[in-house]
Order: structure tokens, then sequence, then C-alpha cells
């Protein structure tokens, strides 16, 4: 059985992230990967980390997605799924 993960990042700016975008953008379901990811039940510290680089990849995201990662809250998340090895 998988350890659960109760700690959770800084709310995750997902309509910010999605109105930054146009419509049709390949972002929207990066970005909705990376919130399901960070909302399961034991998310995956590689898929987390892959999800946030492919975001920050997109100009349009960097900004807004840096400024939620470097949260200390998200940061604490961050740390618990890697200690964990989720």
């Amino acid at each position: 059985m998988a350890d659960r993960v109760t700690e959770r990042p800084a709310p995750f700016p997902a309509g910010d992230l999605h109105a930054a975008l146009p419509a049709g953008h390949e972002g929207h379901a990066a970005i909705d990967r990376l919130h399901d990811e960070l909302v399961g039940e034991a998310p995956s510290r590689a898929a987390v980390r892959e999800g946030v680089a492919h975001l920050r990849g997109i100009p349009e995201l960097t900004a807004r997605i840096e400024t939620w990662f470097e949260v200390p809250l998200t940061q604490r998340f961050v740390s618990i799924i890697d200690s964990i090895g989720l």
C-alpha cells in the first residue's frame, strides 16, 4: 500500500494558468494533468516535477508557475513526497 500524503501544496492556480493561455493550447492538458496529480491520494514526485518543468517551459505560464512552486507550503509538499519516495 502506498503512503498517503495528507499535506498539500499552496492552492494550485489552475484557473489563472488556463486564463493565460489561448483556447486550444496544449498547455491546458498539462495544467489539468498536474492538478490531478497534486490532488491525488499518492502524488508522484516525478510527475509533479515533470509537470512543473513542462509548464515552466510555456512562456505565458513561466512566472505564474514559478511563483506557485516557490511558495513555502508548496516546497514543503514537494519535500514530503520526495522524502517518502512517492
